[in-house]
């Protein structure tokens, strides 16, 4: 959503894309050529070349009545810059930060609407019961809400064991936060069933760059991936996951139409269009064809 006062950007929304043929999608007004949620990505309207009206410093500026103040978008692990604008009380507009390594001013349909989520019209503000499937959400309060949530743990419990509860929490909780959560389900409880989104999400990955790279994260920056000679990407549709660094990629490509790109994935994602080579492997044959690579190297001497 454009920020008052900036031109608007025509909205197409996937309800209507599914019915048009690709070629229509790409000559939709104020789109951009390529696949995914960065087919509209745009520059920021304080994009490179473009004065920043008062601009003082990076974080703070006096945008006539508003403030603009640099910060990162929280989403995804691309990292891209933003610029919020806000009147020091709420949050009026996102756009990109051009002077950001990252994302050089460009945003995806995530980063372009995180102003949105700090709209307390679409926020819980106070707790709802439901005391029966086919009844009706009621207003409760906080203290009603929580001796009903201990309530109804305590007699499953008690009547079951502590194994028949579980906890699956948030990925973005804070260290304390998660402290917390384990010392409830461990240690007053007696359960070990509980969970995260950072496990589901990451744990296995950490456990494979450690052994394979000997760091918790890939060694490399985005530069090392826009110069690479090949880039393989395995099981992600990176033009919807992580679009801003697909973006640069398909920019890499374009200057350098020699980098060879393979997607190995069973599906026919986006992504696929941008791939010198897609292997379509059957589900579950990826351990199969990396050790097949891996003897390759040690049989070829690579």
């Amino acid at each position: 959503m454009p920020a008052q006062g900036r031109p608007a950007v025509p909205r197409f929304g996937l309800r209507q894309a599914r019915g048009l043929p690709a070629a229509q999608l790409a000559d939709r007004p104020g789109n951009r050529p390529g696949p995914g949620p960065g087919r509209g990505l745009r520059p920021s309207p304080f994009g490179p070349g473009r004065k920043r009206p008062g601009a003082a410093g990076p974080a703070g500026r006096k945008l006539m009545d508003r403030q603009i103040t640099a910060s990162t978008c929280c989403y995804c692990g691309v990292g891209c810059g933003v610029l919020i604008e806000h009147d020091g009380e709420r949050i009026l507009g996102v756009s990109g930060d051009p002077a950001h390594p990252a994302n050089f001013g460009k945003l995806c349909s995530k980063g372009s609407t995180l102003h949105l989520t700090g709209d307390l019209a679409a926020r819980a503000l106070y707790p709802e019961l439901r005391l029966g499937k086919g009844l009706a959400r009621a207003r409760s309060d906080w203290d009603s809400a929580l001796d009903h949530a201990a309530s109804v743990f305590a007699e499953t419990i008690a009547e079951h064991g502590p194994d028949s509860v579980a906890f699956y929490i948030s990925g973005q909780l804070l260290t304390e936060d998660y402290y917390a959560f384990n010392k409830l389900a461990r240690a007053l409880v007696g359960t070990n069933n509980i969970d995260s989104n950072s496990r589901l999400c990451m744990s296995s990955a950490v456990v494979g760059y450690k052994r394979s790279l000997g760091a918790d994260a890939p060694p490399c920056s985005y530069e090392d991936l826009e110069l690479s000679d090949c880039v393989m990407i395995v099981g992600s549709n990176m033009a919807y996951a992580h679009p801003i660094l697909f973006r640069r990629l398909e920019e890499a490509k374009s200057r350098r139409p020699q980098m060879k790109i393979i997607v190995i994935d069973p599906r026919r994602t986006d992504t696929c269009d941008l791939a010198d080579l897609h292997l379509a492997i059957l589900p579950g044959t990826d351990v199969a064809l990396f050790h097949g690579i891996l003897h390759l190297l040690l049989w070829e001497d690579w």
